[in-house]
């Protein structure tokens, strides 16, 4: 939503400085891309060119509080929008593998069609075999990560330590990266590269999947 925002107040002096002069090369950039439009398109009405609103326009020269507001909401449109686009992709990637499935059975006699059936299904079964998965961020999953992939003793589990080992890069947040680093344990009980019947798309989608589940539920994580 942007409130966050409303924090600017609290930031150093010196950071207001410099977000002050980013911002007014953002917006001199902006002019730029306007008149390079309007140049291209003599029939565009120059009132109403189609310039990026991820900062406030009406104040050129201070970074405020409704310019983070608007980098906050255009940045989490743009992620939504990634993730869309991924989703979309996906489903065009599992409608195609379905479409090349039916046309090689087609070509095929009735036997080869039930041989062919039967190895589908077989495939199937197989890739349902595997050790329990975890719920994405639940303590569960969380504890395992800490003694299979940590290494560390399962009843010593503590949360701060757990969320420190993971901050990779020391900032206090857990980003992507570091979120889907947590995952890794929990895809390889059901996905391995040298098996048929574990597809890696497949599994890259899944990982997006939980991914996406866990800022839903949990924006972001500071301790």
């Amino acid at each position: 939503s942007g409130k966050i925002a409303q924090e600017l107040d609290y930031v150093n002096h010196h950071v207001r400085t410099k977000l002050d002069e980013i911002k007014r090369r953002e917006l001199e950039r902006l002019r730029e891309l306007a008149n390079r439009e309007f140049e291209l398109s003599n029939d565009i009405d120059r009132n109403h060119l189609k310039v990026p609103q991820h900062l406030d326009h009406g104040n050129e020269h201070t970074f405020e509080i409704e310019d983070l507001r608007k980098l906050i909401q255009k940045t989490s449109d743009d992620l939504a929008e990634a993730d869309r686009k991924r989703r979309g992709e996906f489903k065009e990637y599992e409608m195609q593998k379905e479409f090349e499935r039916e046309a090689q059975k087609k070509v095929m006699n009735e036997e080869s069609r039930k041989k062919f059936d039967a190895e589908m299904k077989e495939k199937e079964e197989k890739h349902k075999q595997h050790e329990k998965v975890h719920h994405p961020g639940n303590k569960a999953q969380l504890e395992e990560v800490w003694e299979k992939q940590d290494h560390m003793d399962k009843d010593d589990f503590n949360p701060k330590t757990f969320f420190s080992i993971h901050d990779i890069d020391s900032n206090g947040f857990w980003d992507e990266a570091e979120v889907k680093a947590l995952f890794v344990k929990e895809l390889d009980k059901v996905y391995q590269s040298n098996l048929p019947e574990d597809d890696m798309r497949e599994r890259a989608e899944e990982m997006e999947r939980m991914r996406e589940h866990y800022f839903q539920v949990c924006f972001y994580i500071q301790f």
